[in-house]
């Protein structure tokens, strides 16, 4: 769901919003934290699975913890993304309000 939403956002960027620099910026930002955020619990699961040494556990747990932390912050960019493409659906193409109509019903059933 993540992924989708991502790749629906960044079209709409090239398609609807080309000139808007900061919405560019911003796209790329959650992106990036999106793979440090995955990065994080992959690093973190790693250490936790390592039952030899007690520090690179305590370790592996904090990595995780941040990382489904940061993950939650890419969940809620996203969910911000759309509201304020929401807002803007009169300026967005059809195909691009309706993916963002999807996509918020799929996060109110969830």
């Amino acid at each position: 769901m993540v992924v989708s939403s991502l790749t629906y956002i960044s079209l709409s960027k090239f398609v609807d919003f080309a000139s808007s620099k900061r919405f560019a910026h911003s796209v790329i930002a959650l992106r990036v934290v999106f793979l440090i955020a995955i990065a994080l619990v992959v690093a973190g699961s790693c250490l936790i699975g390592n039952y030899k040494d007690a520090s690179s556990v305590s370790i592996g747990t904090k990595l995780a913890k941040a990382g489904y932390i940061c993950l939650a912050g890419v969940v809620a960019g996203i969910v911000g993304f759309d509201a304020w493409l929401w807002s803007k659906r009169p300026l967005l193409t059809r195909e691009t309000s309706v993916k963002v109509f999807l996509s918020l019903g799929e996060y109110l059933t969830s």
